[in-house]
């Protein structure tokens, strides 16, 4: 795999690790914070629940290695990472309170919001809106305006994103023929349509698979930049246990870390672990693992990070989407901030 910048970080972070792993237990056990009168104080490690928004693979690598390497326990946490599937919605069950921090996209926490849930984002993993229309490589649609009069498939739960595209980029569903389609990619590669509306990471990974060369539309290039991939939380359980989100979300850096150190140590334990029943390709595995590390790319060099710029965008986004109620304080990019602070990286 090529170098890439994050490795510079992990490196760095790593002389930090040992330290982080000596002061965790006694900053959480020991110390509570006097503008958080409500911060853990127990004794041994607090259990967190944590819903992923799919099932195990290695768009989870970082929070597997979290586990594995005990960088969780060394911010004082005994964390549960429960897999999701089609039929799981992470934002229900921490707004329940059955899970403590979930996975989603910004959109599904705004909506969550909008219907009476009071969750918070906390962290991002992906730094663009993971949609875009895919075609292929002998009939590019490149911009927007390459779709007036062509075949764009959209599956039910992509059409409000969609419109918002359109919107954005002048266009109305007047210019084209919307066909309805399911999540997967074979309208495409049959000819039924001309592009499809689809996440980055299934045309980067499932076509490359094929062998079908694709070129990707990507929302994020066309006014409609958003973070993905977010962690969420309750703003009462992070009022109440603030300490052990910012442990968490510190040990999910490291986690990230390590798979960025390491991607085939990362690709392993998901196949031989935490994804065992999954019937998971190695070879796919590795390309995911790549397409995950890249969309976690910032400027300033740090993951799991929501700039002020970023959380700005994303709310103008979302507000296109016609969400009630999407406003900054849907994100707090504090968290992250005081994750990396209690790592030694300021």
């Amino acid at each position: 795999m090529p170098f890439h910048p994050f490795r510079a970080s992990a490196i760095r972070r790593g002389a930090v690790v040992a330290l982080a792993a000596a002061t965790a237990t006694a900053l959480l056990a020991g110390c509570s914070s006097s503008a958080d009168p409500t911060s853990d104080d127990s004794a041994g490690p607090i259990a967190v629940s944590y819903q992923t928004s799919w099932l195990p693979s290695v768009d989870w690598a970082g929070s597997y290695l979290a586990d594995e390497d005990g960088y969780f326990a060394d911010h004082g946490l005994d964390v549960d990472v429960l897999p999701g599937g089609p039929d799981i919605a992470s934002e229900s069950l921490v707004a329940a309170g059955t899970a403590t921090i979930g996975t989603s996209g910004a959109d599904n926490v705004a909506q969550a919001n909008a219907q009476g849930a009071d969750l918070v984002i906390v962290g991002a993993d992906f730094q663009a809106n993971p949609f875009e229309v895919t075609s292929l490589a002998t009939a590019p649609l490149a911009e927007p305006s390459d779709m007036v009069g062509k075949k764009i498939g959209v599956a039910t739960g992509n059409t409000v994103p969609f419109q918002a595209f359109l919107t954005a980029n002048g266009l109305s569903d007047k210019d084209l023929t919307i066909v309805p389609v399911g999540f997967d990619l074979s309208p495409l590669t049959s000819g039924e349509v001309d592009g499809i509306v689809s996440f980055t990471s299934g045309r980067t990974v499932t076509l490359a698979g094929q062998g079908i060369d694709a070129v990707g539309m990507r929302f994020q290039d066309f006014g409609m930049p958003m973070l993905s991939h977010v962690y969420f939380t309750t703003r009462d359980e992070l009022k109440s246990h603030r300490d052990s989100i910012v442990g968490f979300i510190a040990a999910q850096i490291q986690g990230w870390d390590a798979a960025i150190a390491d991607p085939q140590a990362a690709v392993d334990l998901t196949m031989k672990k935490y994804g065992t029943d999954q019937g998971l390709d190695a070879t796919t595995q590795a390309a995911q693992l790549t397409f995950d590390i890249d969309s976690m790319a910032t400027p300033d060099d740090k993951i799991i990070w929501m700039s002020d710029d970023a959380i700005a965008d994303s709310v103008a986004t979302l507000s296109s989407l016609g969400i009630d109620g999407v406003s900054a304080d849907l994100f707090d990019n504090s968290v992250v901030k005081d994750a990396y602070a209690e790592l030694g990286d300021q």
